[in-house]
């Protein structure tokens, strides 16, 4: 089974993340973390997908991916989301830097994010 780490501050969209993908794709393990500090003890673990919030209370995304980073996370595992528009977090986050960014209000960018997931189910 393919495991997928989501994090993010806001626990609705955690829970309504992970319910979509639970739906759509029964072959994943997701864990959910509101808190990316608890998220941390997971990097060492074998996993499949990172998707980070950018924004949250405690520690930015940014911090969340560095971090990762040093854990040995290559960039094609993280994908980050956000509030903000696509364009404003490609200034943030460069080509190559994660796999994806994605505008978690976007409808359309919500679907790019479901055909990453279908790639990762059939790899």
């Amino acid at each position: 089974m393919k495991t997928i780490i989501i994090i993010d501050d806001n626990v609705s969209f955690l829970n309504l993340i992970k319910n979509e993908i639970e739906k759509h794709y029964p072959c994943f393990n997701i864990k959910t973390f509101n808190d990316p500090l608890e998220a941390f003890k997971e990097f060492d673990k074998v996993f499949d997908l990172l998707i980070v919030d950018w924004e949250m209370s405690t520690i930015d995304g940014k911090k969340v991916i560095d971090h990762a980073e040093k854990a040995g996370i290559p960039f094609y595992k993280i994908i980050v989301v956000s509030s903000k528009t696509s364009e404003e977090l490609h200034k943030h986050f460069k080509m190559g830097k994660v796999l994806s960014v994605i505008n978690k209000s976007d409808p359309l960018q919500i679907n790019a994010l479901f055909m990453i997931l279908e790639n990762i189910s059939y790899a």
